[in-house]
């Protein structure tokens, strides 16, 4: 009788295991018929079409033409050569020890043994918590705070795995070490209950999605058709990442952590440790002795792919019909809930900041009423009813009205240029209006906004108001509905990034001003002396006596502003603010206040001097600013007790009526203006 031909795969992994089905498949092809597995885990092959015979690993393979793999010998004849499972494909690591490789359409992992698990619903998320090396083990605490998120977001969490007679080789210890599995509370455990069998039923049939560190269940999953999550480690995702439908994108997401250099797959950390490159070094640890592994996901990251499971939307959908009520969603002006039907049914309503998951506002509705949360500032929305989610905010192609509350100079410029970020991070249309539409709407930065006027906005998803709103019962600027931080205590263009979503920095796209011809072909500098308070005014007889060193200096002084100073032999201009950005935009120098006249001064890419004693330094911008101040008092404009009143010239809330009032501007002299800037003119 003729020798069997068979495969022995040399690996008690069930992970490496699995990795073996395309060589298995190719074989068979090779040999144009089924062939024998000896392997720890034999049985999962029971069915597939390239298996004869399940063999354990233990069994006789006499009278059969056995082909070994994942041998840790070298490769050929040259044992110098270390097969390095680190930096290969898991799956071409088996191909290569039989002499051969396997291209992209063969790299699929494929079984056929299942057995029904059903356990009462579905739509579940299935998580794999085990411990592994520490490089690919997520901790606890996050697999944790995981399953409260999920279980927040009204989702089932299934807890699976086995850490019975599980071992693997630890590298850093050189010998074999038990796996476990993390304690993990909260969800429905199904540690050491379920087999691979029942776990592809549940993959195939009923979960949402599998999310695992690189380990076995990752490619149990990857014979599935279930979407899988994989978390972030130090090895290179795409040498374990299973192939599906041709690629390893299906279905797939890969949440990588702040640290992307995959140190365990990359062989330079080998040729640190042993001097060549054949040589695998310790993988347990981070091989770029950071503090924490870096490359771990954040639990955020992977509560949003979950979301951004495509089923996820049709588990979303399913629930707006309850009790044949129809619930309907609104954003307008902020979120609203409201049930549509006639049939009469009690309905709880959770409004939920998904980015830490905290209840903003809860109400019970019935049929024909509908109830809202007055937050009107950037959240992204979880909207729970009855417990479970009818919406998940996505601006994702939506159309966004942006309006901008202020008339004022300096709000316009610091504000606006934030709905071009915004339109870029969150993938939508925006639409915005602000009262001054012309400095923006030719920049080709703004090419993709469509600026309108005051009531012309047309349909949209949802509004966003962008303006201090005062607190008027308490008189101060803590007004959590609208800010969401006191905007007198953070800079001026945080406001605009707090209240749309974004991150914080300085941002600049410039304004379509200042084009006229150069004004002046004598040297010049430019003086903004107007003032919108009496807090922020420098007093006029220090303008004039300003304005005499310069001039002495052999510098003409302009005077911008919209009326008239009348200090001596200087310029003024007090016409069009194309006008006066002009002159601003070839000026020498400007020196102003904190006022609009400086941001129009930076928004064209100019040096600015501003004297300004009233507040804290970074509250306006700090490019190509030199800031004239002092510390004589307590900075009043961001101070979080005292609260500015605009309508009073004379505010002061430490000197008011006092030789002291406004002392933070006042004691700033003449002198100490005119030798900062001297010096950077080279005026002797």
């Amino acid at each position: 009788m003729e020798d069997k031909v068979a495969i022995k795969l040399h690996t008690f992994a069930l992970g490496d295991s699995i990795s073996a089905i395309p060589t298995i498949n190719k074989l068979s092809k090779i040999y144009e018929s089924p062939i024998t597995v000896f392997a720890s885990w034999s049985h999962l092959f029971k069915d597939h079409p390239s298996v004869l015979e399940c063999k354990t690993f233990e069994d006789s393979s006499e009278g059969y033409i056995v082909h070994n793999t994942f041998q840790k010998g070298g490769i050929g004849n040259i044992d110098s050569i270390c097969k390095k499972h680190n930096a290969i494909d898991i799956r071409q690591y088996h191909a290569w020890d039989l002499g051969i490789s396997l291209t992209s359409d063969e790299l699929t992992c494929d079984l056929y043994c299942e057995e029904e698990k059903d356990i009462g619903f579905e739509d579940y998320v299935l998580i794999h918590p085990s411990k592994t090396w520490n490089s690919r083990t997520w901790s606890e605490d996050k697999w944790q705070e995981l399953t409260d998120k999920l279980i927040q977001l009204g989702l089932k969490v299934v807890i699976i795995g086995s850490d019975v007679d599980q071992m693997e080789f630890d590298s850093t210890k050189g010998e074999m070490v038990s796996k476990n599995i993390c304690n993990v509370n909260g969800g429905i455990n199904l540690i050491n209950k379920t087999n691979i069998p029942e776990l592809r039923w549940m993959m195939n049939n009923k979960a949402l999605c599998v999310i695992t560190m690189d380990s076995g269940i990752l490619h149990v999953a990857g014979t599935t058709d279930c979407n899988i999550i994989q978390l972030g480690s130090s090895i290179d995702y795409k040498l374990r990442a299973p192939w599906r439908n041709g690629n390893q994108e299906y279905k797939y997401q890969y949440v990588s952590g702040g640290c992307d250099i995959f140190c365990a797959s990359n062989l330079k950390y080998g040729l640190r440790e042993h001097g060549d490159i054949h040589g695998i070094p310790p993988l347990n640890d981070c091989k770029e002795e950071y503090e924490e592994f870096l490359c771990h996901s954040s639990v955020d990251d992977v509560v949003n792919a979950v979301t951004n499971v495509k089923e996820f939307n049709k588990i979303i959908e399913k629930n707006k019909i309850m009790d044949g009520n129809e619930i309907i969603i609104d954003y307008k002006e902020s979120p609203k809930v409201t049930i549509k039907g006639n049939n009469k049914e009690d309905y709880f309503v959770e409004f939920i900041d998904s980015s830490n998951n905290k209840i903003i506002h809860s109400s019970t509705i019935k049929n024909g009423m509908w109830t809202s949360c007055n937050r009107e500032w950037f959240t992204k929305w979880i909207i729970k009813v009855n417990g479970k989610i009818v919406d998940r905010f996505n601006l994702e192609n939506k159309r966004v009205y942006i309006e901008l509350g202020s008339k004022a100079l300096g709000d316009t410029i610091a504000w606006t240029p934030y709905v071009v970020k915004f339109a870029k991070k969150y993938n939508c249309k925006v639409v915005c209006t602000t009262f001054h539409n012309e400095w923006f709407e030719n920049i080709p930065d703004y090419k993709d906004i469509e600026f309108v006027n005051h009531g012309k906005a047309g349909d949209y998803y949802i509004k966003y108001s962008i303006g201090w709103y005062k607190n008027l019962e308490d008189n101060n600027w803590d007004r959590k509905e609208m800010n969401p931080t006191p905007v007198n205590l953070i800079p001026l263009q945080q406001t605009a990034t707090d209240i749309l979503g974004l991150e914080f920095e300085e941002f600049n796209l410039g304004v379509d001003l200042g084009k006229g011809r150069v004004p002046i072909y004598e040297k010049y500098v430019v003086f903004g002396p107007q003032a919108t308070s009496g807090c922020k005014e420098w007093n006029i007889d220090k303008w004039k006596e300003l304005s005499v060193k310069f001039i002495e200096a052999g510098y003409k002084v302009v005077i911008c502003s919209l009326g008239s100073y009348d200090i001596p032999n200087t310029i003024e201009c007090n016409g069009e603010l194309d006008v006066t950005a002009t002159h601003l935009k070839h000026a020498d120098a400007f020196i102003g206040l904190g006022s609009g006249l400086s941001w129009l001064n930076w928004a064209l890419g100019k040096r600015t001097y501003m004297i300004n004693g009233f507040a804290k330094e970074g509250h306006e911008f700090k490019d190509n600013l030199i800031k004239i101040t002092n510390d004589v008092c307590i900075k009043c404009w961001n101070d979080p007790v005292h609260t500015f009143d605009p309508g009073d010239w004379n505010w002061c809330p430490v000197y008011k009526g006092s030789e002291l009032q406004h002392i933070c501007q006042q004691s700033i002299t003449v002198d100490q203006v005119f030798n900062i800037i001297k010096d950077d003119l080279d005026i002797n």
